[in-house]
């Protein structure tokens, strides 16, 4: 990905930046009842990023990180139609990160 590009008056600064991230996630559904089921599932993913800042006339600086994310979540499906489900993401072996968490809907069709 490229930029956002900065113009400070004496150059403009170039920035470029690249991530990757695999992973592998498990869930299974329990059923509880005719109309009711949870899905627990759980995740770990390893994501590796670089970024590279460039100056006219200067050298290129690049920046690299590499950290894992453990997730974890469950949905609840019902009457086999609808689905909510709660998540969180921790990400790991990287400092002054933020943990995440997500509620999502979904229609079964």
């Amino acid at each position: 990905m490229s930029g956002p590009n900065v113009d400070f008056g004496a150059g403009e600064l170039q920035v470029r930046s690249r991530s990757i991230l695999a992973g592998v996630s498990i869930g299974a559904e329990i059923p509880s009842s005719p109309t009711f089921s949870l899905v627990p599932a759980a995740g770990l993913a390893y994501v590796a990023e670089r970024a590279t800042l460039e100056i006219p006339g200067s050298p290129k600086e690049t920046l690299r990180e590499t950290y894992g994310i453990v997730d974890a979540g469950i949905g609840v499906v019902f009457n086999q139609r609808l689905t909510v489900r709660i998540s969180a993401s921790i990400p790991v072996g990287i400092d002054e990160a933020s943990s995440s968490l997500g509620l999502a809907f979904g229609v079964n069709f």
